[in-house]
Parts: C-alpha cells; structure tokens; sequence
C-alpha cells in the first residue's frame, strides 16, 4: 500500500467529526474532497470522488451542471507535463508547416527571379490545376497577389467586393469626425474567387481539377473521353504556347497560350495575358486576360469582360 494512502487512511480513523470538519473542505455540488492545505502543511492531497450518477427519475441537468463544475475546477489545477510536451510538439509541427509554405511561396510569383512571362504563367495555371495545395485557396492567392492593381480590381469586382475606400463617421464627446478606411480583405477575396470559379457550370472551372487523380487521366474509359472532349474535363488540358512572349520593351508584354483537350487534343480556350513588370523589383504581373472560349457549352469570342461577370 502506498505511503501516502497509508497516512490518509490513519487520518481518517484518529479524527473526530469536529476535527475532520477543520481537516477537509467538502464540495458537496461537485463530488470534490480537498484536504485543507494547512492540516497538516507537508500533506499535498486532494482526492475527487466518483461523480453521482442520474437516479431513476431524478434531474439530470443537475448532474450535468455538477460534471461542469468538475471542469471549472480542474482549470485550477497545474498543467501536467504531458500537456506541456504536447503543446510542444504541436509548436514545432506548426512552425515546420509554416517553414514549408513559405518556401513553396517563395517559388511562385510574383518574383523578380522569374524573368519569362511564361513561367510566370506556367506557375499561376499549376496553382490553380490544384489550388488547395499545400493551403486552402493557395492556387487564387498566388493569381490575385501575381496581378496589378487595375487587375485585382476587376477581380474584386468580379466577385462583389469592395474596390473603393469607404468613408465612416464616428461620434466621440458630442463631435463629430470622419475617417476613411479601406474594406478590402485579400484572403476574403482570394476565397470568394475559389467558391466563384469552383461553381458547377462555370465556364473558368475548367482551370480547377477538381479532387482529381492525376494518374488516373491516362486511363480514362474511350466513352467518357468521347462525351466529354468537347467540353474538356476540369484540370486535364495541355498547355500550349504558339510563340514567345512579346516584349515591348518599356515593362510590358503579351503572352498567348492554348488550352487544348488532354485526350482529343481539341482546342478548348485562347487566352490573352498582358504582363507589367512591378516598379520597385521589376516582377512580372498580370494586367489583364483576353479570354476566347471554342467549347460547345459557350460562346466563342469571350474576352475580358467575362471575369467581370465570373458569378454570373
């Protein structure tokens, strides 16, 4: 037996009533037993009884609002090692995680060390082939951060945020003042541009793989292909680059690439990106997307006024 369960059962055997009274605090509410700390002061006990369980026909909220009080009172108690360690495992989980998105951002653009607007397109079609990798809405946030100011505008429009400053007034000691602040919040955007594209039906969903195996392309049965290479399938087109970036030499650029079918090798969409570089690093961007669907589904001859209705 141990030595401290010895000593607390002879206490309890030599102590009169008035005596246990002084020695013990009784919670009666919570099914707690606490020695008091000052009989005697080298004792550190403090036992917890099993909780009383719901009699036939009694309250059980009563029994609930005891099993609170239990947890309110174990708030009291110090942390334990184990919940230490374990909140140092997740700190350095977390900070790896953390350490390995910030170097995949660190090869996307916008970046100064991507000097063909190619690659920077290349880059902006894989995020969004898969766009919650290696984090939720990745894929938009690496389009809409890639974009000039005059582009992020007509994506903010596209999905009905804000693109203005909003004027405020406030009250303060019987005055009145105005203040201007800005309502725009990226990762808002970069989330609402995802549910937008994301939409069954919509005509740019063809960007997204949605959930798709890769692997599992090549396989595909001949009648699915057949039925859906008019259309192309989310995420399985090639790209394909027709000529070389034009350079106009005074910081900006024009681009074509194809979209064409994975397996019957139909042209699905053109697309037109202009390229600014940024003033301060000189990184290219994207200033706008001349968009020309061939799909049965749509209209040929989109172009850029589509992305202004990308939720229509």
């Amino acid at each position: 037996m141990p030595a401290r369960l010895f000593h607390f059962l002879l206490l309890l055997t030599t102590l009169s009533t008035s005596e246990f009274a002084h020695a013990f605090i009784v919670r009666p509410a919570s099914g707690l037993i606490t020695l008091d700390p000052t009989y005697p002061p080298s004792w550190g006990i403090r036992l917890r009884s099993v909780p009383r369980s719901t009699t036939e026909g009694g309250d059980e909220s009563e029994n609930e609002n005891e099993n609170e009080n239990d947890e309110n009172d174990d708030d009291d108690l110090p942390p334990l090692e184990s919940d230490e360690l374990f909140l140092e495992r997740f700190r350095r989980r977390r900070n790896r995680v953390a350490s390995s998105i910030d170097i995949v951002r660190s090869t996307r653009p916008p970046s100064p060390h991507i000097d063909d607007p190619r690659d920077v397109v290349s880059a902006i079609l894989d995020g969004l082939r898969c766009p919650h990798s290696p984090v939720p809405y990745f894929g938009y946030e690496v389009l809409y951060m890639t974009s000039t100011t005059r582009w992020q505008e007509v994506l903010r429009r596209s999905v009905g945020a804000s693109t203005t400053t909003t004027t405020t007034t406030t009250m303060t000691n019987a005055t009145y003042g105005t203040s201007t602040t800005t309502t725009v919040d990226d990762g808002l955007v970069c989330r609402a541009l995802g549910s937008s594209i994301e939409r069954p039906g919509n005509q740019f969903k063809i960007l997204v793989r949605s959930g798709m195996n890769v692997d599992s392309e090549s396989s595909s049965s001949s009648s699915s292909s057949s039925s859906n290479s008019a259309n192309g399938i989310d995420g399985r087109y090639v790209v394909e680059y027709p000529h070389d970036a034009l350079d106009y030499y005074d910081g900006s650029a024009w681009l074509e690439c194809r979209l064409r079918d994975g397996v019957s090798d139909a042209l699905l969409a053109v697309l037109g990106w202009s390229m600014k570089r940024r003033d301060d690093d000189g990184a290219w961007l994207v200033d706008g997307i001349d968009w020309q669907d061939f799909r049965e589904d749509y209209r040929p001859g989109i172009g850029r006024e589509e992305w202004e209705r990308i939720c229509g």
